[in-house]
């Protein structure tokens, strides 16, 4: 049976597409479409239909539809979660993230994997798939490293420095005695915990050896406090407020501060 469009046979008897037929018939935007040329009838077209469906179908597997209008905070948590399963390995819980201090990592510098732990938990609520949160707390990890590691050179730097300034300033004997008397000092006002580091760390006995001071965290600066402390604590001159107050003080309120060093093991360095 013939099939007309505007009176026009387009298809004969036989299936075919008549010569009077042209693809200008179904709208201007066709008139120079070639797709008929090797569609010849009913039955190719049909092929191509389904061809046509069939890779659709393909090409919608796993497609994730746009959100709607004013989703839900469900909808777009769901929504989220599709999209991210197509990125990688989406998970449940934190612990599934598989976060870990890293088997290489420097012995003696502190690890942030409270940060971590805090900074995955966020992602998961994202959505965000195992891969991705691996690779960025990986990221983070080399950049705390790499910051610590400048902090410490830059805190070398200063203690060397200030250490060699002093050195210039406190010439031969000047440094043993000097370092000893502000170990003293520190001995005669520390805590139990400070005097027992102290003794631990050798500086009763080498208080001219900086690494020691260092490890306690002690600066150069700060010996040099430590050593004017010890010097007024030697010395028989009354240490006064003068220039806090408008008057000298009266010579009752002065004492005498050369016994002032009672305490053991500051009597036992020499």
């Amino acid at each position: 049976m013939p099939i007309k469009m505007n009176d026009v046979v387009i298809i004969g008897d036989d299936g075919k597409f008549t010569p009077e037929f042209n693809p200008g018939m179904l709208g201007d935007e066709y008139k120079d479409s070639k797709f008929f040329e090797t569609t010849p009838d009913v039955s190719s077209l049909l092929k191509v239909a389904v061809d046509t469906k069939r890779a659709m179908g393909k090409k919608l597997e796993g497609h994730i539809a746009p959100l709607g209008e004013n989703p839900t905070d469900e909808e777009k948590a769901t929504h989220r979660k599709n999209l991210m399963s197509g990125l990688g390995t989406v998970v449940e819980k934190v612990e599934d993230y598989a976060l870990a201090k890293p088997e290489n990592w420097p012995e003696g510098v502190p690890y942030d994997g409270e940060s971590s732990k805090h900074m995955s938990t966020y992602l998961l609520e994202r959505g965000w798939p195992k891969e991705d949160v691996q690779g960025l707390v990986s990221v983070y990890n080399k950049m705390s490293l790499e910051r610590y590691v400048a902090f410490k050179r830059a805190e070398q730097d200063t203690f060397d420095t200030e250490v060699k300034e002093l050195k210039v300033d406190w010439k031969g004997s000047a440094l043993i005695k000097k370092t000893r008397t502000a170990a003293k000092a520190m001995i005669q006002f520390g805590t139990d915990e400070l005097i027992a580091a102290m003794k631990e760390s050798g500086l009763v006995t080498t208080p001219d050896d900086f690494t020691k001071w260092q490890g306690l965290n002690i600066s150069a600066a700060q010996i040099r406090v430590w050593n004017n402390i010890g010097e007024a604590m030697k010395s028989d001159a009354a240490i006064t407020d003068e220039g806090l107050t408008k008057g000298d003080q009266k010579a009752e309120q002065k004492g005498k501060l050369s016994k002032i060093y009672d305490h053991e093991t500051s009597k036992s360095m020499t």
